[in-house]
């Protein structure tokens, strides 16, 4: 919680949390799963006190009705509470039944992710599909960022969608309850174990290496969408995608970095194809413009509405190389080849079970630093972090030629 303070005894206790479970919260980080299955989850359900709107910093709005109830994070709540938006309740509380194994057959269990980006969604896929596959007769319910549903709306084995925040309907008529946030970030046990097997881990089951992985289906119409695209720019030889940032600075190389790496691919003749929101064009191409050879680099987004055309286009590529984002766990999750570079922890907690996909460290003395943080790295110079500065550019690009198997020209 950013302040612990934010809320009274008074109002702690009308959540129906217990002095101990608050002062659980309020450590947030725990060593292994075992001491972070003692904590309560930070969500709350509260009533609105008036009908109005929420906007989100993503762009995405939730209407609200007086009187109705929501299933929220603590930290909307708190932000809703100050604001004279909601009112407290004990129902989370008083309701919430952590499921711990049983048979979930003629049963229906809400799961939740509510925060994080795409590749925290896609990290408990794997979990879902293994519950429904030994459970066939459960009803599985997950409620997700808005944002992602252009991924959601193809997982057939999720039998109810709903958008974050939700009303608590679908909470209270649930037999089990299952959440997932703040195990990667809140757990240092998952700072040492990949995180596909660190959320097996959470749930107790006995999943194979091979079923902890993300499938997702693509949308063809798009595909030739990107075909037409790659007709008009004359790209008709095999291409890499890149991209430069992740959502935080704290995990993005500095823009010389990206310079050296595509300068080293395009002086072996590579083609490159530069994939991001259409906000990103004007950096993107800043950076091509002083590349050695231009002509062979391609700034894809500003066709790019969603990451549904993005798929499109990795779906089409030889090789996606990238720094921790969800792009590379989308590639692999189309199954198309992956190249990682990682800086403040390792690739292996993140990419060690995914099929054709290989990475690089970077060799730092303060790297992995673990830190999942929005601020700036300890030792960044103009913000960016120095781990990605010591990785030696020419290995790099030889191992991207070796993993895409591109003859250089």
């Amino acid at each position: 919680m950013k302040n612990p303070k934010v809320l009274s005894d008074n109002i702690i206790s009308k959540l129906g949390y217990k002095l101990e479970d608050i002062k659980k919260i309020r450590n947030t980080h725990t060593n292994t799963l075992k001491e972070f299955r003692s904590k309560p989850p930070e969500m709350v359900i509260a009533e609105s006190r008036m009908t109005n709107t929420i906007r989100f910093t993503d762009g995405y709005t939730l209407k609200i009705k007086k009187g109705k109830r929501y299933l929220l994070d603590l930290l909307l709540f708190i932000d809703g509470y100050h604001a004279k938006l909601f009112k407290p309740t004990n129902r989370f509380i008083k309701y919430f039944k952590f499921w711990k194994g049983e048979n979930l057959n003629n049963k229906k269990i809400l799961c939740w992710v509510y925060g994080g980006g795409i590749g925290d969604l896609f990290f408990v896929q794997p979990v879902l599909r293994y519950i429904k596959k030994k459970y066939p007769k459960s009803i599985i319910a997950l409620v997700y960022p808005a944002r992602h549903s252009i991924f959601t709306k193809h997982w057939d084995f999720i039998d109810e969608l709903y958008s974050s925040p939700v009303s608590d309907i679908p909470f209270m008529s649930s037999d089990y309850h299952l959440h997932f946030d703040g195990i990667i970030n809140k757990c240092v046990e998952s700072e040492k174990i990949n995180v596909y097997k660190i959320l097996a881990k959470w749930v107790n089951l006995d999943i194979p290496n091979k079923e902890l992985k993300p499938l997702q289906k693509i949308d063809m119409n798009r595909v030739e969408k990107c075909k037409k695209i790659l007709h008009g720019w004359n790209l008709n030889v095999p291409f890499l995608i890149l991209q430069l940032r992740a959502s935080t600075i704290h995990r993005t190389p500095r823009p010389e970095f990206w310079l050296n790496l595509l300068n080293g691919l395009v002086n072996k003749g590579i083609s490159v194809v530069f994939v991001d929101q259409p906000k990103e064009s004007f950096t993107i191409d800043a950076l091509i413009k002083k590349c050695n050879r231009p002509d062979l680099v391609y700034n894809f987004s500003p066709y790019s509405k969603d990451m549904g055309d993005a798929m499109a286009m990795i779906f089409l590529s030889k090789l996606v190389v990238s720094i921790d984002t969800g792009l590379i766990h989308i590639a692999s999750a189309i199954g198309k080849p992956t190249y990682g570079i990682y800086g403040p922890f390792p690739g292996k907690i993140r990419l060690e079970t995914y099929d054709k996909c290989n990475w690089i460290d970077a060799p730092c003395d303060c790297a992995p630093c673990m830190s999942h943080s929005y601020s700036s790295c300890k030792h960044a110079i103009r913000g960016y972090p120095i781990c990605y500065d010591k990785i030696n550019i020419n290995k790099l690009v030889n191992n991207i030629l070796e993993e895409c198997k591109i003859k250089p020209l």
